[in-house]
């Protein structure tokens, strides 16, 4: 067997080629290591293959047989269906397809292929058969037939490369590349109790015997969770040499906040804050003496107390002469924070006024928050119109961030000379990442 470096060209793995090289660099493969790091989207489990006759309405099930025939129906309103029968030896299961291109289904699922069908059983609506609707069917290639007892990976595909073909050059590659280098510390790995990286490659294609199939459909397995850990891990490592990038660069408003001073502030609440709520606190601490502005996101459940933390991050940004802001998505949201900020006015005694859309002598407001009489502006998008200005604005919070765009939230951080940003979102983590990165 030839070895090969990882940065070696695929088309001189065994089965590849220059043609079928051309093919997968239309999936980005260009070098063995590509290969190895194309994972399957899902797996097959063709442990459980049912009888047609053992087949169950209403549930999900998997059935292998020999296309018998395929036809097409024009239906009414220029639609159509497309039927494919498949045959095993106790009976016949009836798969359909509703608007879809047939020339293309008749090519790909010709008669007298086995292929093996995936999908939720109902009665056929003219005969005591069953049937498919919109099933996922595997068309098994020559030389496949004994590997449909167990779990298979079904791979991203391209024009002129079946799953069979994919398969065997993955396969290729796994025997033929070294082992793939390691990129995590191993102080790291044995605290996560996640397996090394070249172990992780080798186990997301080819899962380990008795691999519960519900775990890697749900990428729920070791390997699986080793590589989404690299993913973010490295992702984080990148945001935070940007980051230092930017705080290198820019100065912003350091507020001398001190211990004493928050603590003062807290001891006022008629309630004790919890853990978190002091650790995030002690943080913003940090971060307000920076001489780099704050960029800090706090994310959790409605009603975990994100507001009281805001609310004390911007009283301690009054105590040391400092306005602040508060934007909010809707005028009932900001209304909220504006009654309860002036109810709490012995434990927050903040100079505070409301701006939005609906507030009546809005130009006297606009001119006292411009001649620093007011502690603290809460409001709508009317916050960032042109005519609103500070004069010392230390502390920008942003409720529910996931509601203003990238530009609205520039266009409120110009109101100063780069504020502190304190932004609230109780939106789940995946949209709140996906809302950073962007």
């Amino acid at each position: 067997m030839t070895a090969f470096r990882l940065d070696a060209e695929v088309q001189f793995l065994k089965g590849v080629g220059p043609r079928r090289a051309e093919q997968l660099a239309r999936l980005g493969i260009t070098t063995v290591k590509d290969l190895l790091f194309h994972f399957p989207v899902r797996y097959e489990d063709r442990r459980n293959i049912r009888s047609i006759d053992s087949l169950t309405e209403g549930e999900t099930h998997t059935i292998r047989g020999v296309i018998h025939e395929t036809n097409e129906k024009r239906l009414r309103f220029g639609k159509s269906l497309f039927q494919m029968g498949i045959r095993d030896a106790t009976g016949i299961l009836r798969c359909v397809w509703f608007n879809v291109r047939s020339d293309y289904l008749k090519k790909k699922y010709s008669v007298g292929r086995q292929v093996v069908a995936t999908g939720r059983v109902h009665l056929g609506k003219t005969e005591r058969s069953f049937e498919m609707s919109h099933p996922d069917i595997v068309v098994l290639d020559e030389g496949e037939d004994e590997a449909t007892g167990g779990i298979l990976p079904v791979y991203p595909l391209t024009e002129g490369i079946n799953q069979g073909t994919m398969r065997k050059i993955v396969a290729a590659a796994l025997d033929a590349a070294p082992p793939v280098p390691e990129n995590l510390p191993a102080a790291m790995l044995e605290r996560l109790h996640l397996p090394p990286r070249h172990e992780a490659v080798i186990g997301i294609h080819r899962p380990a015997p008795g691999t519960p199939p519900e775990k890697l459909t749900a990428c729920r397995t070791k390997p699986h969770k080793r590589m989404i850990f690299e993913e973010l891990f490295l992702i984080e490592c990148a945001m935070a040499i940007l980051r230092s990038r930017n705080t290198e660069r820019v100065r912003g408003v350091a507020i001398p906040a001190t211990g004493d001073q928050c603590a003062s502030v807290t001891a006022r609440l008629p309630f004790e804050l919890t853990a978190d709520q002091q650790a995030v606190l002690r943080e913003i601490l940090a971060d307000l003496r920076g001489e780099h502005p704050m960029n800090r996101l706090v994310q959790g459940d409605v009603g975990c107390g994100k507001t009281v933390v805001a609310a004390v991050t911007l009283a301690l940004a009054a105590v040391n002469g400092f306005q602040g802001v508060l934007m909010a998505p809707t005028e009932i949201l900001a209304e909220q924070h504006f009654s309860n900020l002036t109810k709490m006015n012995n434990v927050f005694p903040l100079r505070v006024e409301l701006l939005t859309s609906g507030t009546k002598k809005k130009d006297g407001i606009r001119a006292r928050a411009a001649a620093g009489e007011i502690d603290l502006l809460i409001g709508t998008h009317a916050l960032i119109q042109q005519s609103v200005a500070f004069k010392n604005l230390g502390v920008a919070v942003i409720d529910e961030q996931h509601r203003f765009g990238v530009m609205q939230r520039a266009e409120l951080m110009k109101k100063g000379e780069r504020p502190n940003t304190l932004i609230m979102t109780a939106t789940p983590i995946p949209r709140t990442l996906a809302m950073t990165l962007y």
